[in-house]
């Protein structure tokens, strides 16, 4: 072997050597290096150099380490205030946000460059990227990252003040319920990972940490990797096949990750089986838990849960009294399971039982044919269940982030239709199932055609959708202890239906009836898991909603104190979870109805400021996001728009063209980029016809006339596709009010004006024969037609 050959394989397995335990660094070496006595002391070599053959570091608050190295005072907005760990690759510091805005604590690892190799920085800011792609409650979120003057990459991650999560459940005395609850949230996590192609590599009690509050966090992604990236190494003369495998716990790695070979997502099913025997030592497991543990960790990789989603389901169906697929137990191990969940009717039916056990005998043979047949179509069912929710959730919100999407997203649609589809017809659907299949169709409806949703205008389709999703929950509304899965996707489903009934089919009662059987929904499920902050933003966002719905029905005071207090719980919220985007979206939002609810109730200036309190909400999230993503553009068009018609109510016509200006620039950007974006098309048409009003004050008459003319032609031309929907005629009677008072201010124009005229009484009559018309329209619509009388014929 050539010395760059040997120096390149031990610079690969000392890299490799920090991730194992301190104390066992050099015999691990040793290990790896089989019979290859060069490699081996070249790696020793790099280990004392380092000074970390006793050193130890992870990203939770969970160890401690020896000599602190030099640290930085601060990093950005951030202080050094302690050292969590240090090891050969640099170190971890506690730190706190002190600029003045809000303080909270964080974890902020260094790496220094120079000591390791190129191979080693590299895999770090992987570990950075990797994070930067999990959002996830149960994963430690990554805050920031960049590089020092000097040149070391850094990352400023969550601070996760937990206990391995064995070492918790001891300390709690939990049972063994409460130990699956962890452990699913634990596995929830990784599902997440894997959705996001992501590999964690090494999941072990010390890696899977718990709060005081209970909530589990996975940590340390440092040698997680893409699924298809784990290829066998070529380097010649190594003592392993793939020393870049072989980054793992002993006693919590797959059987193969030693023999060198690829890891891939049952991998880590290995890791969790072993995960939950340690969480089970000592606590007597009966023999449903001990067959889920060998199945997880089978030492063929096929012999193990296909997913784990299948390892989540098979401890549910422990949890619930269902039978365990991995028992593979025959009729009499069923039979004993129904009768456990059905304990009242077994108690008063045990003579009828033992008389029907002939004919169970009977039946028997042909249930056993029937169970190897539903087990052989298992597995491809469960590859439709998790394509159809990874395509609906996980990939349809990443495509959703990049302008200029519309089409990939349609064909995404009606591939996620398909699988929906197929899935509703499924006689042998379990409840879990109905609500992940129903959740599927509601989210399906979002992006074919929900108002509050950037969605690709197929109103009809999204109809069908929603009504998919009712006929499958509704149903389920009758049990009286409604899981928290089940309350969840009642309280989406009911959101989704009110935006429909306000938004489109202009039904205010029944949107606001609707609305607040959402909220009480979600109220129930945040009761049972109070930590789910992505939950817990919806429901804020619903609450919002209402405020508007209430607005738009004549309740303006309560309209304005409900968005007050929502802003005010956001705030709050912010406080505790500065970087939350989820929080900072639902701010903005907020503020932009708020602007809305001020503006129409006689507040212009207090409009303004709520708008531009918008505004810079939305640079917050900039700040933390620098990539400009759909969402962040629909929420700076829309505090512009809101902002700008404050202003020309306030008397400012040339601020609001500015502001309208600013949101007509982003939203060219978008049709720019998608000819097909139906939700950036209809936005400027409501622009263009508004801006007509400052524009008719500053006197530039044409562009006014041609920006009204080009958005009443858009509205015109989808109010004749479908000419009983509430909102389309709403559109069409503001375009004739636009364009009426337009050509009453111009002067010289009166045909133009009496025909608008006409045209809004004759679609003020339309919506009221309907019975779309609005509360609040109504007393502004007669006065209206009071101060303008028709034209003499």
């Amino acid at each position: 072997m050539s010395t760059p050959d040997l120096d390149s394989l031990a610079m690969a397995l000392f890299s490799e050597a920090l991730d194992q335990p301190s104390d066992t660094r050099r015999d691990w070496i040793a290990l790896q290096a089989g019979g290859n006595i060069a490699l081996r002391d070249r790696a020793l070599e790099l280990l004392d150099a380092d000074g970390s053959g006793n050193m130890s570091l992870k990203t939770g608050g969970a160890g401690a380490d020896a000599a602190q190295p030099p640290a930085p005072e601060r990093i950005g907005a951030y202080r050094i205030t302690g050292l969590i760990g240090q090891g050969g690759m640099g170190a971890v510091y506690e730190g706190t946000r002190d600029s003045g805005d809000f303080a909270h604590k964080v974890a902020i690892k260094i790496i220094r460059p120079g000591v390791l190799s190129d191979a080693l920085i590299a895999r770090f800011r992987r570990e950075r990227q990797i994070l930067a792609d999990l959002a996830h409650a149960h994963i430690a979120r990554l805050l920031d990252g960049g590089e020092l003057e000097d040149g070391s990459p850094y990352i400023i991650m969550e601070y996760i003040d937990g206990q391995p999560i064995t070492v918790w459940a001891d300390e709690q005395g939990l049972g063994i319920d409460d130990r699956l609850w962890l452990f699913s949230d634990a596995c929830a996590a990784v599902r997440h990972a894997h959705q996001n192609l992501i590999v964690h590599r090494d999941i072990t009690p010390s890696n899977v940490l718990v709060t005081q509050g209970g909530q589990v966090k996975l940590i340390d992604f440092g040698i997680a990797k893409p699924n298809d990236l784990d290829a066998l190494a070529t380097e010649p003369g190594a003592g392993s096949a793939s020393l870049i495998s072989l980054s793992f716990t002993p006693g919590f790695a797959a059987p193969e990750r030693a023999q060198g070979a690829g890891t891939n997502t049952l991998s880590d099913v290995y890791s969790l089986g072993k995960l939950l025997d340690a969480l089970m030592e000592d606590m007597s497991p009966p023999a449903d838990i001990a067959a889920i543990i060998t199945r997880a960790t089978e030492i063929d990789p096929e012999s193990r849960y296909a997913s784990v989603d299948a390892l989540m389901e098979d401890v549910q169906n422990f949890r619930t009294d269902q039978p365990v697929e991995a028992r593979a137990g025959g009729a009499g191990y069923r039979i004993a399971k129904f009768l456990k969940r059905r304990r009242l009717v077994a108690a008063g039916t045990t003579l009828a039982f033992l008389g029907l056990a002939t004919a169970l005998g009977i039946t028997l043979a042909q249930y056993n044919r029937a169970e190897a047949a539903r087990r052989e179509t298992d597995y491809r069912f469960q590859q439709v269940r998790t394509l159809a929710k990874s395509l609906m959730f996980d990939v349809y919100d990443k495509i959703d982030l990049v302008p200029g999407s519309t089409g990939a997203k349609l064909e995404l649609a009606d591939a996620a239709q398909a699988y929906l589809d197929s899935l509703a017809a499924d006689e042998r659907a379990s409840e879990a199932l109905k609500i992940e299949t129903a959740q599927g169709f509601v989210r399906l409806a979002e992006i074919q055609g929900s108002p509050s949703f950037s969605s690709t205008g197929d109103i009809s389709h999204a109809e069908t959708n929603r009504q998919s999703a009712a006929a499958i929950l509704k149903p389920l509304e009758a049990n009286p202890d409604k899981s928290p899965e089940l309350l969840l996707a009642l309280g989406e489903l009911y959101a989704e239906l009110a935006s429909a009934s306000f938004y489109i089919d202009f039904e205010t009662d029944r949107a606001i009836a609707e609305d607040q059987t959402s909220l009480d929904y979600y109220k129930a499920y945040l009761e049972q898991r109070p930590d789910d902050t992505k939950q817990r933003f919806k429901y804020l966002a619903i609450d919002g909603d209402l405020g508007s719905m209430l607005y738009r029905n004549g309740q303006s005071d309560e309209a304005v104190a409900r968005l007050e207090r929502v802003t005010s719980e956001l705030e709050a919220l912010l406080k505790d979870h500065p970087d939350n985007v989820d929080f900072l979206y639902g701010l903005g939002r907020t503020q932009r109805m708020q602007s809305e609810v001020l503006l129409n109730t006689g507040h212009p200036q207090e409009a303004v400021d709520a708008a531009t309190a918008g505004l810079a909400t939305m640079e917050k999230i900039h700040a933390l996001i620098p990539a400009e993503t759909l969402a962040y553009w629909r929420g700076v068009i829309f505090a512009h728009w809101r902002r700008a018609f404050a202003w020309y109510k306030l008397g400012e016509p040339g601020k609001a063209v500015e502001d309208y200006q600013a949101a007509l620039a982003l939203l060219d950007r978008r049709i720019a980029l998608d000819a097909d974006d139906a939700d950036a098309k209809e936005s400027q048409a409501i622009l263009l016809g508004e801006m007509a009003y400052p524009l008719l004050d500053l006197g530039r008459m044409e562009e006014a006339e041609k920006s009204l003319l080009g958005a009443t032609k858009w509205f015109q031309d989808r109010y004749e596709k479908s000419p009983d929907k509430g909102a389309y005629q709403r559109n069409m009677l503001v375009q004739n009010v636009q364009l009426h008072e337009f050509y009453n201010n111009w002067g010289g124009h009166e045909a133009e004006r009496c025909f608008r005229l006409s045209e809004l009484k004759r679609f003020n009559d339309i919506m009221e024969e309907a019975g779309t018309m609005l509360e609040s329209d109504r007393p502004e619509m007669a006065e209206y037609f009071t101060q303008h009388p028709p034209c003499k014929q």
